[in-house]
């Protein structure tokens, strides 16, 4: 991949009217880790929750970034919006 890939990154659970748990964030946050590790610390990557009050985009740019990745944006309006915008939607999700 080129230095300027996207990726992308579901950061909510697909859990429809089910609140999420605390061992629900500690796994998402795992796999997101771990998927991390297939990543280049100068790759792009875009993150975007469920809907555009979804705080947890936010906190796994911030982990991402964390991480070392420099180049992490969190795409505000969510999953929703992302599509409509046109863009893929592959990537790790849930």
């Amino acid at each position: 991949m080129s230095d300027d890939t996207m990726d992308n990154y579901s950061a909510s659970a697909d859990q429809g009217d089910k609140p999420s748990t605390p061992s629900d964030k500690i796994e998402r946050k795992r796999r997101l880790v771990e998927a991390a590790k297939e990543f280049r610390k100068n790759q792009r990557i875009v993150v975007y929750g469920e809907t555009h009050t979804d705080n947890s985009s936010n906190a796994a740019a911030e982990l991402l970034e964390g991480l070392g990745f420099r180049k992490v944006s969190d795409f505000d309006g969510g999953v929703h919006a992302w599509k409509q915008a046109g863009f893929l939607t592959e990537g790790l999700t849930n």
